[in-house]
């Protein structure tokens, strides 16, 4: 039986170990899923950023200093505590996430659904 239930402090040490173990990172798990009472996998429900900057109107240096302060303080205003930032190996800006505070969690395909 295959059950989903909201994250607990106590589950990561577990999570973290089965993940591992399937050669899968942890990040930001907000339910796990169980089979047959065993952790089996987790989903993350957190704020995605992507957007579109016009590359020859808006400079770099203005989307450090005004555009993403702003979106930060957007995000902290819905009450949201973490924030994927979403972004193409070709834009102008991935070389600087990093040096503004994100992590690089890994490359991924994404997939998209209207709801």
């Amino acid at each position: 039986m295959i059950t989903i239930d909201l994250a607990k402090p106590e589950d990561l040490e577990e999570l973290t170990l089965e993940a591992r173990g399937d050669n899968h990172p942890v990040c930001l798990p907000s339910y796990v899923i169980r089979k047959n009472e065993r952790i089996s996998g987790y989903i993350s429900f957190v704020t995605a950023m992507h957007g579109w900057l016009h590359t020859k109107r808006i400079r770099p240096i203005e989307t450090f200093r005004t555009v993403f302060p702003a979106i930060d303080d957007i995000a902290r205003n819905q009450g949201d505590k973490h924030l994927f930032y979403l972004t193409g190996r070709e834009s102008n800006l991935t070389p600087f996430a990093e040096r503004i505070g994100f992590k690089h969690i890994g490359d991924t395909v994404l997939f998209g659904k209207q709801l």
